[in-house]
């Protein structure tokens, strides 16, 4: 398998954006100066222009990337279908079975060749771009992810996200091909603040992280073997990922030698059930198994390694339809006490009452699934 090199593009990513950065804050210098040889608000444009050029080569190199490591890879069962469908030279297939070169450096060169025509830059292509190596509803995952780092419980939906980077994409068009002039007033361009763009910069380094974290922590490994079952190397924890909530999370859960494949597992499940995998960081690092419902998202449990613990969020879906019903809390509480030594308190289905992790050894794995399963299938869907 090849090196990561995608840790050493994001790297390079956020050093572009601080590229931009610099030009916003040369541009201040310049307007407390008051310099009047030239416009100074051309060089905000500049910078708005640089950080979508970043965006855009940073998934360019995240798809190359990712495409030969999938390449790599011997079952065919778990690739996009997109990927599974990329057409290839005769030539190529010939050099690599024969040798000539290396599948990585014949496919990378064959990518390279085909999308760096393509612009990355409006979501649509964005999402167009990276179906070629995941079948994950992206900007749906991103949404979850940037929902989860709130701190004011604002939902972040998919529909505002890819209306802000659109935006974005088409603002950086009308600089570059319209040299950003205003249609209502002619000779005049449009108007452009330093911390207008300073927040798109810092937009677009939130994005491309939570892209990130989606592609490496959206799905688990695939098995088709039982939530109880061995590990097997399909089933490792991802020990390499860019996504330092998911790193942090992954790294204690491996401390579980019993339970942290069952988890894994678990957590496939999920993801085939249309659910995504959001980590989070606040007090401890911990794993929220979500699923996009036609007016919230929700979840029924949280994981928290560190302290060994899985969390019920009661609280949270008592503010939630349909579980803002009793009798459907009740009816998830009892699934979850028929796990062998879980006895979670009659009165705590409005509060977060905590089972250990243990006790997904043995069939306490598929138990808490099936109670997992049932909860899903009461969510109302869009």
């Amino acid at each position: 398998m090849p090196s990561a090199p995608h840790h050493k593009a994001f790297h390079e990513f956020k050093q572009n954006l601080e590229y931009a950065r610099q030009i916003v804050e040369g541009g201040r210098m310049l307007s407390r100066l008051q310099v009047g040889s030239f416009d100074v608000d051309d060089l905000y444009r500049a910078a708005w222009v640089q950080a979508v050029a970043a965006l855009d080569h940073w998934v360019h190199e995240e798809i190359y990337h990712r495409a030969v490591v999938i390449a790599q890879q011997p079952s065919s069962t778990t690739k996009p279908k997109k990927f599974l469908s990329f057409e290839i030279p005769m030539g190529l297939f010939e050099e690599v079975s024969t040798g000539l070169v290396s599948l990585e450096a014949g496919l990378r060169s064959h990518l390279k060749k085909s999308l760096s025509y393509r612009s990355f830059q409006h979501p649509a292509k964005i999402k167009e771009g990276f179906a070629l190596v995941t079948d994950l509803p992206l900007w749906e995952q991103v949404a979850r992810v940037l929902t989860a780092q709130r701190s004011d419980g604002n939902r972040v939906t998919s529909s505002d996200l890819i209306d802000k980077l659109a935006k974005i994409a088409n603002r950086r068009n009308k600089i570059s091909h319209e040299a950003d002039r205003n249609p209502d007033l002619p000779g005049a361009k449009m108007s452009i603040q330093a911390d207008e763009v300073q927040d798109v910069i810092d937009l677009l380094e939130t994005v491309g992280a939570a892209i990130l974290e989606t592609l490496d922590g959206g799905s688990a490994p695939t098995s088709s073997q039982s939530v109880s079952a061995s590990p097997s190397p399909a089933l490792q924890l991802q020990r390499v990922a860019t996504s330092e909530r998911a790193q942090r999370f992954n790294e204690l859960l491996s401390r579980h030698q019993e339970e942290a494949p069952t988890i894994a597992l678990l957590l496939e499940r999920w993801s085939k059930l249309g659910g995504s995998i959001t980590y989070s960081d606040r007090g401890e690092p911990s794993c929220l198994p979500m699923l996009d419902g036609e007016d919230f998202d929700y979840w029924a449990i949280t994981i928290y390694p560190f302290t060994s613990k899985i969390h019920v969020t009661f609280d949270y879906l008592s503010q939630r339809p349909p579980f803002d019903d009793v009798a459907l809390r009740r009816e998830l509480l009892r699934r979850i006490n028929a796990i062998p030594g879980v006895t979670l308190p009659d009165d705590s289905i409005s509060d977060r009452p905590t089972f250990p992790i243990a006790a997904l050894r043995g069939e306490g794995g598929n138990i808490l699934w099936e109670a997992l399963e049932w909860f899903s299938s009461q969510i109302p869907r869009e």
